[in-house]
């Protein structure tokens, strides 16, 4: 599981400038998109903030280090762009950051709207997730491998 989010991290982070660094760049970028990727995860664990898609850890922080390192890694004569870095770097940092404002007010709105409808909770409760588990409609996989209903 790890595993797989770790590519998918280190995907996310290649993507925002993939055509316009060498892949040299490129595997840097996805090694230290893992390595964020994990860090941010083990925080989030020991913060106890439950995020069971590892969403925040692969496409928020890896995702905010793509488009910056699409500034830090770019080659010029690839990209055609005449900015210099500094400038380059100055844009994807301003709107790496736009985008997780735009990001946080939209969730943030949304998951008020949902508190104030479903009257102060948006958590289940324990007796319904255990009710949940046991109408599961997927099956299984149990301790020895062996696929159980």
């Amino acid at each position: 599981d790890k595993v797989l989010l770790g590519i998918l991290a280190g995907l996310v982070s290649v993507t925002a400038g993939a055509p316009y660094y060498y892949p040299p760049a490129a595997a840097v970028i996805g090694l230290v998109g893992f390595f964020a990727y994990y860090l941010v995860e083990m925080l989030l664990y020991k913060l106890e903030i439950d995020d069971p898609v590892s969403a925040f850890p692969v496409h928020g922080v890896c995702g905010f280090w793509g488009l910056v390192s699409a500034g830090l890694f770019q080659v010029p004569d690839l990209s055609g762009a005449p900015k210099s870095y500094g400038i380059q770097l100055l844009m994807q940092l301003l709107g790496a950051c736009i985008i997780a404002a735009w990001s946080l007010c939209t969730s943030l709105t949304a998951f008020l709207c949902l508190k104030k409808i479903l009257r102060g909770s948006i958590r289940i409760l324990h007796a319904e997730h255990e009710f949940m588990q046991e109408e599961e409609e997927y099956p299984r996989i149990g301790p020895k491998g062996v696929v159980t209903l």
